[in-house]
């Protein structure tokens, strides 16, 4: 990667870590120049940043399957999912540094079945990659970025439950 992609990401960083501190809620502020497209690997549906957050917030779980946090945090990722409502709340697992093969073989051992994209160079999750994976991060209308969580432990599934109630804030106002 050439320097000017280090001064993008790095200068990104420095937005969101401004917009987090501050609690700016200015959609042009918080609306960083980040969005995605992917084939989900079990569906085959496609998916995009804005369909995801048209109508409802995403909880977008960034995680590597040969990650050893990433392994232990994932029994709360799941119960997290568990208590999501699909109506109310867009959920999506991205895979990072590792093929479509590998993270097929991690959920199936984990009997893990989340939506789940691949994508083997982490260039859109570098982005939120603060102190490493797993990152979760709520983006709420239009993909404006609500809240990441990087707790690890029990806690983690209340903290996105409150971040997700921030940006369903902005769907009824």
């Amino acid at each position: 990667m050439d320097y000017r992609n280090y001064i993008k990401i790095a200068m990104t960083l420095g937005a969101l870590a401004l917009i987090i501190l501050t609690g700016s809620r200015s959609a042009d502020a918080a609306r960083a120049d980040y969005s995605f497209r992917a084939t989900e690997m079990f569906s085959g549906e496609s998916m995009d940043l804005e369909a995801l957050t048209a109508d409802a917030p995403l909880v977008f779980h960034i995680f590597s399957p040969d990650c050893p946090h990433c392994q232990r945090h994932m029994p709360y990722v799941k119960s997290l999912y568990g208590q999501l409502d699909g109506k109310a709340v867009n959920f999506l697992m991205y895979s990072v540094d590792s093929s479509e093969r590998d993270t097929v073989r991690f959920m199936e051992s984990r009997k893990l079945s989340m939506p789940t994209v691949v994508d083997g160079d982490g260039q859109f999750s570098e982005l939120f990659k603060q102190d490493g994976w797993p990152t979760t991060v709520v983006l709420g209308k239009g993909g404006v970025l609500v809240g990441i969580c990087d707790t690890n432990g029990p806690e983690y599934v209340d903290q996105v439950v409150e971040l997700i109630a921030k940006a369903q804030e902005q769907y009824f106002n």
